[in-house]
């Protein structure tokens, strides 16, 4: 059985701002998720170039809880083989296991951002990018981020 948790970023244009909304899904369960809405958090990492920036973020295991992925002692067995695979608009693709991610086995902080510096994304970078601060370098960090998809780890191996 296939998994998914699909996000997919929406620009909404007021005259001031602009917001994110994000449909996520995993299994059965969905939910259309207001960026701007959820509890952000300030991280501080160096981006692609190389200077350190401050992100206004969501952690992703919040993305992930408002549909229910398997977290804590709810996620052993074939739970620990999911991948959650991160596309973005320009085909750029990520991927990362949901045991690593999870605070009680890899505990890998991932977020989701819409703001950096304080200001909103650049259209190069987002409205969405996934900000990645303990790896070495930023190869993970997806801009422009569309989708977030959860799938069995055979199933990426095929693509």
């Amino acid at each position: 059985m296939k998994s998914h948790i699909v996000v997919m970023s929406a620009l909404l244009f007021a005259p001031a701002a602009r917001s994110q909304s994000l449909e996520v899904s995993y299994q059965q369960k969905h939910a259309a998720v207001q960026l701007h809405e959820m509890a952000h958090a300030n991280v501080s990492a160096k981006g692609h170039d190389n200077v350190s920036h401050t992100f206004s973020c969501v952690p992703m295991k919040t993305v992930l809880a408002t549909v229910q992925a398997p977290t804590g002692e709810n996620l052993r067995g074939a739970g620990v083989s999911l991948v959650l695979l991160a596309s973005a608009r320009d085909n750029c693709h990520a991927a990362f296991t949901l045991a690593e991610l999870d605070e009680s086995i890899g505990d890998k902080p991932v977020f989701v951002c819409d703001k950096q510096d304080g200001e909103s994304l650049s259209a190069s970078d987002g409205p969405v990018r996934l900000v990645v601060p303990s790896d070495k370098r930023p190869a993970r960090w997806v801009r422009m981020l569309t989708n977030l998809e959860i799938q069995p780890a055979q199933s990426s191996v095929s693509r």
